[in-house]
């Protein structure tokens, strides 16, 4: 998972971002972190070169499937 953003992004402070990658790290996310230096709240080249070897890497190696979790106490399907 990559996670990018700005040190002066308005919208989603670098610290909110920090706490984030270390929440989905403890829950065995592979996390890519990178804050740069850009003011603007978007995306960068350089972003997308990442996003696309990620991608490359992903495809070759895919991710285990997911395990089968039973419903949560409450949850209806419906029936």
């Amino acid at each position: 998972m990559l996670l990018s953003s700005s040190v002066v992004d308005e919208w989603v402070p670098p610290s909110r971002v920090r706490e984030t990658a270390e929440l989905l790290r403890r829950m065995g996310a592979d996390v890519t972190l990178r804050l740069h230096d850009a003011p603007e709240h978007g995306v960068s080249d350089e972003e997308v070169v990442a996003v696309r070897e990620l991608l490359a890497a992903t495809a070759v190696n895919p991710a285990p499937e997911p395990t089968a979790r039973p419903p949560a106490p409450g949850w209806s399907c419906g029936q």
